[in-house]
């Protein structure tokens, strides 16, 4: 009534129907944006525990999905398993080269210690050769 008694009422009366016409319009879309938002935020939230217990469904009959992952989780989940596997496999072959040099490290030790075995025979083989058949005490015998 304000707007009507104003000195431009022409002006006046198309506020009035363009007020008429945006408010609504501003009503419902400021509605729809917080019930939307309501909603997106209560998708999100993890459900308690004592509502995943709660089912009361038939027993041969599973539970109701509480959680579905989105496509995005999928995604980098099976790119992590991925990954692991991958280092998984590179580890399994570190250790197979790892067990292949352990058993040529084993042989070579093995040889060496026959070599050993074989210089310390030989070594006493040639201190029996080597000592005199007699003895000084045993020459003057002789020699007398």
């Amino acid at each position: 009534m304000l707007i009507a008694s104003w000195p431009l009422q022409d002006f006046a009366g198309f506020l009035q129907i363009i007020s008429w016409i945006t408010l609504p319009v501003l009503l419902i879309a400021v509605l729809s944006t917080i019930i939307l938002h309501y909603y997106q935020r209560r998708k999100r939230q993890p459900v308690p525990e004592n509502e995943r217990t709660a089912f009361t469904g038939k027993p041969g009959q599973p539970p109701p999905d509480l959680y579905a992952p989105n496509e995005n989780e999928l995604t980098q989940l099976q790119s992590e398993l991925k990954r692991q596997d991958w280092v998984i496999d590179q580890l399994r072959a570190d250790v197979t080269s790892l067990e292949k040099t352990l058993d040529t490290m084993r042989l070579a030790l093995q040889f060496k210690e026959e070599q050993l075995l074989d210089l310390q025979q030989f070594m006493e083989d040639k201190k029996t050769s080597f000592q005199p058949a007699l003895r000084p005490a045993n020459i003057a015998a002789e020699i007398s």
